[in-house]
Order: C-alpha cells, then structure tokens, then sequence
C-alpha cells in the first residue's frame, strides 16, 4: 500500500512496490541504490525508505541511467 505526502499528492512507494514496477528482485535494486544507480529515495525516520512514484518513473523513462549521465 502506498503512502501520499501532505497536501502534494505525491505518491511515495516503499522498496516493494519499485521492485515490482521494475520488475527485479529486491537485492538487484538495491545494489541499483548502493552504487548510485537508482534514486537514492528519501528517508522517513531512522528505517523508513520511500521513493516518490514520480522520481522512479522519471528515471524509468530516462532509460534507467545513473543520475547525471548521459
């Protein structure tokens, strides 16, 4: 189940449901994190990870790319 910010409507997702959009497992898209792949996403609390929908979805159309290449 996803989460909504106050007032923005921006949806964040937890590291499950990314995966499932991406369609990898749970390790893969961390290892995507770990090196600076994927979005780092944001942190909500000291163990709470949430990336917004609009974030992951704008790298999804970049082709995936790490952030500042081209």
């Amino acid at each position: 189940m996803s989460s909504e910010t106050e007032g923005s409507g921006a949806q964040l997702l937890r590291a499950s449901e990314v995966v499932q959009i991406l369609g990898i497992s749970m390790r893969h898209f961390q290892r995507l994190v770990d090196s600076g792949v994927a979005p780092e996403g944001m942190r909500l609390g000291k163990r709470a990870k949430r990336w917004a929908r609009s974030e992951i979805e704008k790298w999804i159309a970049g082709g995936c790319k790490r952030e500042g290449s081209k």
